[in-house]
């Protein structure tokens, strides 16, 4: 086993400092959630010099550690988790092992993420949906309350649904059709020389939408099953 050095490996308390060095609000409390959630992973190094165990978080941990800080005080409601689970699962999707975040610590922070999910409110949801819809809809969007209103019931936690219920709320053909009359095409937005939106001309949205939304949501119904599922089938996803 590697002895731990200052440069490469931080125990907690060293961590913490650094952290509120920087001006972030931290505490033991606070690093304890977030292992617990997936946000911080568990220690690469322990010693046992006599009774008890020193923890020791390699250098990536404590860069995860600071950028998910970072993140989150960019934020305009710090005490929500669920955007901060993703950047711990993108840098495991990008840099694999290497990144410093092993699978493990992935699963609970996707396990934090669905749990959020199941557990938001109705309101908030469809606050979320009409500020996407908002930003992506034409100059006169027809049926938008509408599309609206489905986007928000498909995000909705709805457990023990039969397979037809399940089929209805998730058919991606008739949500493609409401999404035709609402969401902006890609030859309005070629015209349109002042959109503050340039994401909008590299991809197409009513396909986002369409598929990416939906199988969002409908995961969320097999939470336990996705967890569940061999470590070989998350490295090879």
């Amino acid at each position: 086993m590697a002895t731990p050095t200052d440069k490469f490996f931080y125990q907690k308390h060293e961590m913490l400092a650094l952290a509120s060095a920087r001006g972030f609000q931290v505490s033991d409390g606070l690093f304890e959630d977030w292992k617990e959630k997936g946000l911080i992973g568990e220690a690469s190094e322990r010693v046992w010099p006599g009774r008890g165990s020193i923890s020791w978080w390699s250098q990536p941990q404590l860069d995860l550690f600071l950028r998910i800080l970072a993140y989150r005080q960019e934020e305009s409601n710090p005490a929500h988790i669920e955007p901060l689970c993703k950047i711990p699962v993108h840098r495991w999707l990008y840099y694999g092992d290497a990144g410093g975040v092993d699978l493990p610590q992935v699963k609970r922070a996707m396990d934090t993420w669905m749990k959020y999910q199941q557990n938001i409110t109705e309101e908030r949801r469809r606050r979320h949906v009409t500020e996407l819809v908002k930003v992506y809809q034409g100059t006169k969007p027809e049926g938008k309350r509408e599309l609206i209103d489905r986007l928000t019931a498909m995000g909705m936690f709805a457990p023990n649904q039969s397979p037809e219920d399940i089929q209805k709320r998730f058919d991606v053909e008739t949500l493609r059709y409401a999404l035709e009359a609402v969401i902006l095409d890609k030859a309005y937005r070629k015209k349109d020389k002042k959109d503050p939106h340039p994401y909008r001309e590299r991809v197409d949205l009513k396909m986002i939408f369409s598929t990416i939304y939906p199988l969002q949501f409908r995961a969320l119904l097999e939470r336990e099953g996705i967890l569940a599922l061999p470590d070989s089938l998350w490295e090879w996803a």
